[in-house]
C-alpha cells in the first residue's frame, strides 16, 4: 500500500469556497477569478516543496489540468488527489432521478456525447502515461 503524502495542497480556495465565512469565500472568489492567480500559488506551494495536489470536480478544474500538462515538465513528481466534493449531492440525486437521468444531467449537461468520449478517452491516455 503506498502512503499518503504528509501535505496535500487543497483547492477550495480557488473556487470561492470558505465554510467559516461568505465574506471571505467572496474575497477568494475574486481574488482567484484570474487564472494567473492561481497558477502563482500553486508555484509558491511548489517552490516549498510541496508534491502533493487536490483536485475537486469543479468547473476551473479542467483548465487547471490542462496547466500542468502543457507545463509538465515544470512540475515533476506530483502526486493527484482528485476529489469529489459533497458526494451526498449525487446520491440524493441518483434518489430522486435514477441513475441513468443523474448519469446523464451531470455528463451532458455541457457537453455532447462525443465530447464526454473524448474526455474519457484522455483521461484513460493520462493515467497510462502516469503509469509508466
Amino acid at each position: 500500500m503506498q502512503a499518503i503524502d504528509k501535505i496535500v495542497f487543497g483547492d477550495n480556495q480557488f473556487f470561492g469556497i470558505n465554510h467559516m465565512s461568505q465574506e471571505k469565500a467572496q474575497q477568494l472568489a475574486e481574488k482567484f477569478f484570474d487564472i494567473n492567480n492561481i497558477f502563482r500559488v500553486y508555484q509558491i506551494a511548489f517552490d516549498a516543496g510541496i508534491r502533493a495536489v487536490m483536485l475537486n470536480s469543479n468547473d476551473r478544474a479542467r483548465d487547471i489540468c490542462e496547466h500542468f500538462r502543457a507545463n509538465s515538465l515544470n512540475y515533476p513528481k506530483i502526486s493527484w488527489y482528485p476529489s469529489i466534493p459533497y458526494p451526498h449531492k449525487y446520491a440524493n440525486l441518483i434518489s430522486e432521478k435514477g441513475i441513468i437521468p443523474t448519469i446523464s444531467d451531470v455528463l451532458f449537461k455541457d457537453n455532447s456525447a462525443s465530447g464526454v468520449l473524448g474526455m474519457m478517452a484522455k483521461g484513460e491516455q493520462l493515467s497510462l502515461e502516469e503509469m509508466r
